[in-house]
């Protein structure tokens, strides 16, 4: 039988040269950012930066590889009346007085929804629907019925509205795409560091952590 002992030479963070440490720091990108915890960044900053009221519907979805294709998209739905005035106002934009005063009446009822056409397709459908029940309807004044002229008018002005969401949508998941390198792809080195001495973490020469077997 041979005995061999192997030596290891083990580093701190601070010890590690430029090229270790962009390895170590790689390693912590991979243990700390989750996508869940993204996904709640963009609903918080939706509800609470963008107030866009209620917003359970709403899922996040996204592919951050650092390549084309990448993207991030918001799917689900949004009740009209629970927007801020400011984005009701811009999803209104170019409505008449006509247009506005009669859309107005079945704000309450409008459902924006978010539909992504495939899994990974980065292909969203805009569309508003009215989504009221017939008592619901009846409270309108429009005794149970939604008349078929009012119908036509209605579906006549939401691809206007929708033409409006849709340049909003794009527009957010391209800053929440840009948030979404800083996050997964990004940390400050300070708090690598505080997080690596915090653990008494070691590592190869090379960057790599130093688990014990």
């Amino acid at each position: 039988m041979k005995t061999i002992t192997k030596e290891i030479k083990l580093y701190r963070y601070n010890e590690l040269s430029e090229e270790a440490r962009e390895k170590a720091n790689e390693e912590y990108l991979e243990i700390n950012r989750y996508g869940d915890y993204f996904e709640e960044l963009v609903k918080y900053d939706l509800k609470y930066a963008k107030d866009c009221g209620w917003i359970e519907n709403i899922k996040v979805v996204y592919d951050l590889g650092y390549c084309q294709d990448n993207y991030v998209d918001i799917i689900g739905s949004i009740y009209f009346e629970d927007l801020n005035n400011e984005l009701k106002k811009r999803f209104c934009k170019g409505l008449s007085n006509e247009e506005l005063n009669f859309f107005k009446q079945f704000e309450k009822y409008s459902e924006i929804c978010f539909r992504e056409l495939y899994v990974g397709s980065n292909c969203v459908e805009i569309n508003i629907q009215l989504s009221a029940t017939p008592e619901e309807m009846y409270d309108l004044g429009l005794d149970n019925d939604f008349k078929f002229e009012d119908k036509e008018k209605y579906y006549k002005i939401s691809p206007k509205i929708e033409k409006n969401i849709e340049e909003w949508h794009d527009e957010i998941c391209e800053e929440y795409q840009e948030l979404g390198y800083i996050y997964f792809y990004e940390a400050d080195e300070d708090e690598i560091k505080e997080y690596y001495e915090d653990t008494e973490q070691l590592f190869l020469e090379n960057g790599e952590m130093y688990e014990e077997e």
